[in-house]
C-alpha cells in the first residue's frame, strides 16, 4: 500500500529500491507530510510532521506502512 502511495508522487515508471534517496525523487518536506497523511489513513498508523521529514530514503518510508 505504501508503494502504491509513494508512486502516485513520483510516477509508475521510476526506477527505485530502498536505498533510493526521497530527494533525488523530487520530494520535500511538504510531499512528506502528504504521503504520511495517506500512509495514515491507509495503514492506521500514526506519523508525526518530525517522522516524516526525517525520512531520507525510500525504505525509510515503506518500513513504516509495512
Amino acid at each position: 500500500m505504501t508503494l502504491t502511495i509513494l508512486r502516485a508522487y513520483i510516477g509508475p515508471h521510476r526506477e527505485i529500491d530502498a536505498d533510493t534517496e526521497l530527494l533525488s525523487l523530487g520530494l520535500t518536506d511538504g510531499h512528506k507530510e502528504c504521503i504520511a497523511a495517506e500512509i495514515e489513513d491507509a495503514c492506521g498508523v500514526e506519523i508525526s510532521e518530525d517522522q516524516a521529514r526525517a525520512w531520507r530514503t525510500v525504505g525509510d518510508l515503506l518500513g513504516v506502512g509495512a
